[in-house]
């Protein structure tokens, strides 16, 4: 039986609270990808009261190519589900009043501000997560050690630090609502009550919570089917109430978008992503490959769930484990018939953050588990039971720590080519994205010939295989950005030489006056020119290739300062490290046949 809580619980649930927002406000990378427009659509239904986001985008901006929003009619809305947004809008009230706003003055979308408040709002939501973690825990009858130490492993050791707390995606929104509604179920504070069926309105509210989780994250219906599962079996009563309330929600969301969309479900779900055809490779991936694997990211799961197996009859809360087993069982199974079980561009395992809830149950009653069933005396048997505990978090919260850090691993989506484009590269333990930057240089295959004619054309995704490191991916204007320093080519010749190399390319710059940018070529290791660009107009630069330099195996670097600093990712003004925008490489001479 969880005892009441006091002001030492409090005091310590507050502590957690401080710990995790401080470690997530200190994060300096933010990509703001598929929610780059969510505090947007707040904004603009607080101001104007509609959904039509045409009005922040002047023409020429690029606004048709952002991939989350579309076109509906005459309108230009958001792609993704909507609810995060409308639930933001108290927050939208909350920032504006303050003098804060990711509208700029002169009407348009300021990318840049709605990354800095969406890095504080979601820093702030998710170390709200981690106190409804440690909660959930100790309702579950585990001791108050044993939920402070699995909330604040799983704060720094999995997507929350790495996924949630540096941009408000979807689950950084619904997350905190789910968790809210199933510490409400869970059980009452103290009393043999928690085992019976809970009151109606707790119920209703419960459901309700969990139901906005769903909304602002579809995909949660999964996993939460499990939870009506649950309550039926504890008190039929419950359950019908709880599937009642989520069927209302959900009748509503239909209507809402039957109003505004003129169909029930919106585009974002019609399209042929889920088969059963993909569940083989997505349900392995998900746990095991090297860039999306749950287990490689945060393998302290595993010592979880043998602990868990191994001592069941320690376990306070048997139907709870069950719970969870069936929450992280379904969410897995489900994502993995999803065609992109990778996640597209991101940082491990993203997919997975909707199973937290289930683990996070999973892990809290396994440590119980462990410890209720004894520990020796001596403190050195005490740590050769929990190495395996304290090894696998300590890699964990490494590895979440570089996606927090490290500019670099996020940029790994996209070098050498695209995982969308080419996804076996989650699989590739030569470049895992955890340990991007942290090799001298990007591994890759054998060197392969130039094409007909010795022209690379690096906006063309075929060109791709010619492209070492420091790549972005291709643009619509049929090029590639360097990104970073250097960007390099590799490529083998044969017994003719070329004696000059071509590149087409344009500096960047985002202001009236542009910063120069000093650029230089080698090849092989040997300097061939320098360049001073002073302005963003397209130009072709030559430069002699020595004779003799050339081999079999060649390498041609391009070295640049970039504008600017690799924060945030994703959305219109790019702020990656931009160099130059490439647009082809030609290599002239007894080699140009």
């Amino acid at each position: 039986m969880m005892p009441v809580l006091t002001r030492r619980h409090w005091l310590g649930g507050a502590a957690l609270f401080l710990m995790a927002a401080m470690i997530y406000l200190a994060t300096p990378v933010r990509p703001l990808t598929d929610s780059a427009f969510t505090l947007l659509l707040a904004e603009n239904v607080l101001v104007h009261g509609d959904l039509a986001l045409e009005r922040y985008f002047p023409p020429g901006t690029g606004s048709s190519d952002q991939y989350q929003l579309e076109r509906v009619g005459d309108h230009l809305r958001y792609r993704y589900p909507m609810a995060g947004a409308l639930l933001s809008v108290p927050v939208a009230v909350a920032y504006r009043a303050g003098g804060w706003s990711v509208i700029s003055p002169d009407g348009h979308y300021d990318p840049h501000a709605a990354a800095r408040l969406q890095h504080w709002i979601a820093s702030l939501l998710t170390a709200f997560f981690v106190v409804l973690a440690w909660l959930l825990i100790l309702r579950s009858e585990a001791r108050n050690t044993v939920a402070m130490a699995t909330a604040a492993l799983f704060a720094v050791g999995t997507t929350l630090w790495s996924n949630c707390a540096q941009a408000m995606w979807s689950d950084s929104i619904a997350m905190p609502f789910i968790l809210g509604g199933l510490v409400m179920l869970v059980g009452t504070w103290g009393g043999e009550g928690q085992h019976k069926r809970s009151g109606f309105a707790r119920v209703v509210a419960a459901a309700s919570l969990i139901a906005l989780g769903v909304l602002v994250r579809p995909v949660n219906a999964v996993p939460v089917a499990a939870v009506a599962v649950w309550l039926l079996w504890r008190s039929r009563r419950d359950g019908i109430v709880f599937i009642g309330v989520g069927a209302v929600w959900g009748i509503a969301l239909a209507l809402f978008h039957l109003q505004i969309l003129g169909q029930v479900w919106p585009t974002y779900f019609t399209g042929p992503t889920m088969a059963l055809r993909n569940f083989p490779q997505g349900a392995t991936g998900l746990l095991f490959s090297a860039s999306r694997g749950l287990f490689v990211f945060t393998p302290f799961v595993l010592v979880g769930v043998w602990w868990a197996w191994r001592f069941w009859r320690w376990v306070p809360r048997r139907d709870l484990l069950l719970l969870a087993c069936a929450w992280v069982v379904a969410h897995w199974a489900f994502n993995a018939c999803n065609r992109i079980w990778w996640g597209g561009f991101c940082y491990g395992p993203r997919l997975m953050t909707g199973a937290m809830p289930g683990l996070l149950l999973l892990m809290g009653l396994a440590l119980e588990a462990r410890v209720g069933a004894g520990l020796p005396r001596r403190w050195t048997g005490r740590a050769l039971v929990m190495a395996p505990l304290a090894i696998t978090a300590l890699f964990a919260v490494w590895v979440q720590a570089r996606a927090a850090a490290v500019p670099s691993v996020h940029t790994w989506n996209e070098l050498p080519t695209t995982v969308d484009a080419q996804p076996g590269r989650a699989w590739d333990w030569s470049e895992p994205q955890f340990l991007t930057g942290l090799l001298p240089t990007p591994p890759r295959a054998a060197a392969l010939p130039l094409p007909q004619g010795a022209v690379i054309w690096p906006g063309m995704e075929f060109s791709a295989k010619w492209l070492w490191y420091g790549w972005g991916g291709p643009e619509s204007e049929s090029m590639r950005w360097t990104l970073g320093p250097r960007a390099a080519i590799m490529f083998t010749s044969g017994a003719e030489q070329a004696t000059t190399v071509a590149v087409t390319l344009r500096p960047y710059s985002e202001s009236d006056a542009p910063v120069v940018q000093n650029l230089s070529l080698k090849c092989n290791g040997k300097a061939l020119a320098g360049w001073a660009l002073d302005d963003t107009t397209s130009r072709t630069l030559e430069a002699a290739l020595p004779s003799g330099l050339m081999g079999r195996e060649n390498t041609l670097v391009l070295e640049v300062n970039p504008v600017k600093k690799a924060t945030v990712f994703g959305a219109i003004g790019d702020p990656r490290p931009l160099g130059v925008a490439v647009y082809s490489v030609r290599f002239i001479g007894p080699f140009d046949h």
